[in-house]
Formats: C-alpha cells, sequence, structure tokens
C-alpha cells in the first residue's frame, strides 16, 4: 500500500536551527503526535521508502495502527491484481453522470452533422437572396465585423477573416475593421493575408487605456480590399505601436461611433486616430456614419455562414434589442473521433 503521511510528519516535527542556520533534520514535537513516537521516527527516517518490515519490528499493535493509516493516510496500491481497495478513490457518481452527459452529447452531435448539410444549403439561398435584394434595390443594412487581434498564428487569423469574407451577408453592406494590439508578427501576418504590400501609414494619436494606466497611444491605419475566392470586401487595419491589451482595442471601437458624424466628413491630412480610420472607411465606401451594427468577432473564432445575416435579421425584427450575442462550437468535422473528445471537454468546460 501507498500512504502520504507528509502533512503528519510536518506537523508532528519542528525545524532544526542551529545558530541560525536551518539544519536539514528535523527533531519530533510530542504535543502533535498522535502516532506512536517510534513510528513517526520511522516515517522521517524512511520517508519514501519500503518500511513494511521495519513497520512489523515496532513494538506496537501493528494491526490497529495499519487500520489507523489505511483510514487517514491510504493513497493507493502497488499491486496490479484486482484489490477491494483499487476503487476506493473513484467517485461513481461522476463516472455516471459524465458518461450519460457524454452519449447525449454524441446524440447531438449526429444531429448535427444531419443538419449541417442544411445550414449549408440555406447559406447558398441566403447568399442568393442577398444578391437578389441588392439587385431589386431593397435596403441591406451594413455590418462592421471589429477583429481584435493579438498573438494569433498566421492559421488562426486567416481562417477567422476567411469566414468574415465567406458570410452569406453582402459584400457591399459589409466592412472588416482589424485591430492589431502592438505585435510585430500578426502585423506582418496581417499584411500577407490581405495581400497588403504598401506602406502602413504614419502614426495617429489617440487616447489609450492600455497597461500603462491610459493616456495616449499611437497607431498605424492602412486600409483597401480583401479578396477571398469570389468574395471581395473592404477593410481597415489600425496597428498599435506598442501593446495596450483589449480593453483599449474595445474602446478605441467605442470612440469611433461616438464621434462618428459628430465632426462631419473627415479628409486628410488627420492628426488624431478616429479621424484616420473614419476616412480611411470613407475612401472604401464605407463611412462610419453609414454603418448600422457592428460585430465584436474574437481572432480566434470563425464566423458562421449564416451568423451576420441572422444577427442583421434578428435586430431588424426587434427594435428592443440592444445587442446579441452567438454560440461558440468547436471547429472541425463532428464525425471525427479526436473533435467527439475534443468537444466533450470544451462542453464540460463551458457548459456544465
Amino acid at each position: 500500500m501507498v500512504y502520504d503521511v507528509s502533512h503528519y510528519v510536518k506537523y508532528a516535527t519542528d525545524i532544526i536551527v542551529i545558530n541560525g542556520t536551518v539544519d536539514s533534520g528535523r527533531e519530533l514535537r510530542n504535543e502533535s503526535m498522535f502516532l506512536p513516537k517510534e513510528l513517526t521516527q520511522l516515517f522521517m527516517d524512511k520517508a519514501g521508502s519500503d518500511i513494511t518490515d521495519e513497520f512489523e519490528a515496532l513494538d506496537i499493535d501493528s494491526v490497529l495502527y495499519k487500520q489507523c493509516l489505511a483510514s487517514l493516510f491510504l493513497r493507493g496500491t502497488t499491486v496490479t491484481t484486482k484489490s477491494p481497495l483499487a476503487c476506493a478513490n473513484t467517485n461513481i457518481v461522476a463516472w455516471i453522470t459524465f458518461g450519460l452527459y457524454f452519449v447525449v452529447l454524441l446524440a447531438r452531435m449526429a444531429t448535427a452533422e444531419i443538419y449541417a448539410r442544411v445550414r449549408a444549403r440555406r447559406a447558398v439561398a441566403a447568399a442568393a437572396e442577398a444578391e437578389a435584394e441588392k439587385e431589386a434595390g431593397a435596403r441591406v443594412p451594413s455590418v462592421l465585423v471589429v477583429v481584435p487581434c493579438s498573438c494569433e498564428s498566421i492559421e488562426t487569423l486567416t481562417s477567422t477573416l476567411q469566414s468574415v469574407a465567406r458570410s452569406a451577408h453582402a459584400d457591399t453592406h459589409k466592412l472588416l475593421w482589424i485591430i492589431n494590439d502592438g505585435d510585430d508578427e500578426v502585423l506582418s501576418n496581417i499584411q500577407r493575408i490581405v495581400a497588403h504590400s504598401g506602406r502602413t501609414g504614419d502614426a495617429k494619436f489617440y487616447g489609450a487605456y492600455g497597461v500603462d494606466g491610459g493616456g495616449f497611444g499611437a497607431a498605424r491605419v492602412f486600409g483597401g480590399f480583401y479578396e477571398c475566392g469570389r468574395r471581395r470586401i473592404p477593410y481597415v487595419v489600425a496597428a498599435k505601436d506598442a501593446r495596450q491589451g483589449c480593453v483599449d482595442s474595445l474602446m478605441m471601437v467605442l470612440n469611433l461611433f461616438r464621434l462618428a458624424g459628430a465632426r462631419g466628413e473627415v479628409s486628410a491630412p488627420t492628426i488624431f486616430l478616429e479621424e484616420e480610420v473614419e476616412a480611411r472607411m470613407a475612401q472604401l465606401g464605407r463611412p462610419a456614419s453609414s454603418i448600422d451594427y457592428c460585430l465584436l468577432l474574437d481572432a480566434r473564432a470563425q464566423l458562421d455562414p449564416l451568423a451576420l445575416t441572422q444577427f442583421v435579421a434578428r435586430m431588424e425584427r426587434h427594435s428592443d434589442i440592444a445587442a446579441l450575442s452567438g454560440s461558440l462550437y468547436p471547429v472541425g468535422r463532428p464525425a471525427s473521433l479526436p473533435h467527439v473528445l475534443y468537444s466533450f471537454a470544451f462542453h464540460l468546460q463551458h457548459f456544465v
């Protein structure tokens, strides 16, 4: 049997100090011991060792103290055969509960796999409907998708930006705003993804709410059109010169909408970041004052093809809704076993 008596030895002994120097040994503290002195001394002298023979040689009631050790300090066994103590530390209720939940999760994934084909067809139909509404002159709300990023890999950023470009919402009413939190490698990856080969612009000042406790920060702004297959959407990138944190990026978005339209049309040259972002958006045909809705998307999350269309439709139907949030699901093919196992851990962490 394996016993853990470390806490008992710690509080049943004292540190030895000689001339102000802590000695490596310890001395017994009689008032704190509830086991025999010779047994406690054996624990100290033979820590981490097999003490079966020494224990049997002690002049104590071995049967009584074996029961005591099993009740207080037993942690397992080194015997590989079946033992009545093999499941002493197993929570049967937890196994049954999580097992049932795992079965339910498998059933949900099977249903999701079947429904995925239906959603794919709906995405194609929604894209065709959006194009038809555009040709018919119907009003299509404009959406700004903001993607703050800081330390994501190029593969992650590529998947995220492609999901935005491929969403069913009309490209002519969609604008992408990428905010880089002072990471030069991420900025280089963004330029590669959107195929931007020009200058990143001059530094523009803004009121920072970052890790340095506030004050002023600087960021560079550039923009263009991001092409992904047959999709082509305008984008604006705000690249901070130093890391300021996620809150700073959120405040940057709020300040843009707080000041949008208040100054009228913004033209170059500009001094402040909000003015430069507004000017870039206007140059791309998406002035900030014309944006109807804003979606904040995590750089590590991929946008479902129908998400933007569904969000906009629900906001348009219910004027009393001020904000909406989506649901997160693991990315991958639900039919694969690794995805099932990963999804199980994900659901336990986020939904249980």
